[in-house]
């Protein structure tokens, strides 16, 4: 399918992305935009290259898929370290602009995943542009409420901590030093570039205390959205249970229909084939099922 290069600027900064265009032989009658938003710390592609999939999935269906950069993320611009949730609904509204103004698209539909997943859903409810519907792929909870069992704050600083720490990286890091000369190079390889990782993902997982309480109380107030929303994860997301309870009650406090899919033994961000297999059929048998 062809593949077209997009940017939209904010001030004077651009946002990028690819824009995935249907052939000929499968357009739809009107024109069906899906925009997916990538992760806090991920870019356009998403965990293990799903968003590239989707996207050629749906586009193969005849819907228009766009995939962007968040400003300080990827090929946009922006620093890293000043990107924020506030910074990312900004990038949402503006890219959804621009496709209005350059497209004029029948339905636009917004999905995302993990922190993206989270981002579309409160664009639908608050944002000043129509979405039609939502596709929520294994969000993270909405707000910044304990669970019990399922501890929020910090999450993403205690995997990696939990990655680098675990017997097997350091097993790594032991025979590497013990075959290899200590040098500058090694020791930034080895040691300060992930410790560098983890104190920037602490940094923004800081504004989670702060951001998710003010975004709960304005998602509990009136919204205009009055489309639908396909939530899809797997039973194996550590986030399943604190993440579903909020999205239910969202919905039924906003009157939204809310179609949850499971993936059986899958994990948050559907790693194998099998289950990526099963997302897309179900995603796309949705899709068809709206806009068909």
């Amino acid at each position: 399918m062809p593949l077209k290069i997009e940017s939209f600027k904010y001030n004077s900064q651009s946002i990028n992305g690819i824009l995935h265009v249907p052939e000929k032989k499968y357009l739809l009658q009107k024109k069906i935009f899906v925009v997916l938003l990538h992760g806090l710390t991920d870019y356009r592609i998403g965990p293990n290259g799903i968003l590239v999939e989707i996207a050629n999935n749906l586009s193969n269906q005849g819907f228009y898929c766009l995939r962007f950069d968040f400003r300080g993320r990827g090929f946009s611009e922006g620093d890293f370290l000043e990107t924020d949730y506030k910074t990312m609904i900004t990038d949402v509204e503006t890219v959804i602009v621009g496709l209005i103004e350059n497209y004029k698209p029948y339905k636009i539909v917004l999905g995302g995943i993990c922190y993206g997943a989270k981002l579309a859903i409160y664009y639908a409810l608050k944002g000043s542009q129509k979405v039609d519907n939502v596709i929520e792929l294994s969000s993270v909870p909405i707000s910044s409420a304990k669970v019990k069992g399922n501890p929020l704050f910090f999450r993403n600083t205690i995997y990696h901590v939990q990655r680098f720490t675990a017997k097997e990286n350091l097993n790594n890091i032991k025979s590497r030093f013990k075959s290899s000369k200590i040098n500058r190079r090694l020791m930034n390889e080895l040691i300060f570039k992930p410790w560098f990782l983890i104190i920037v993902i602490f940094l923004t997982d800081i504004p989670q205390l702060f951001f998710f309480k003010r975004i709960f109380r304005q998602l509990n107030q009136k919204s205009n959205f009055n489309g639908n929303i396909l939530s899809i994860r797997g039973s194996n997301d550590f986030d399943i249970d604190a993440s579903s309870k909020q999205i239910k009650s969202l919905c039924s406090k906003h009157k939204i229909l809310l179609i949850e899919k499971v993936i059986k033994d899958s994990d948050k961000y559907f790693s194998s084939l099998k289950w990526k297999a099963e997302l897309m059929q179900v995603l796309i048998g949705w899709m068809k099922e709206q806009y068909s």
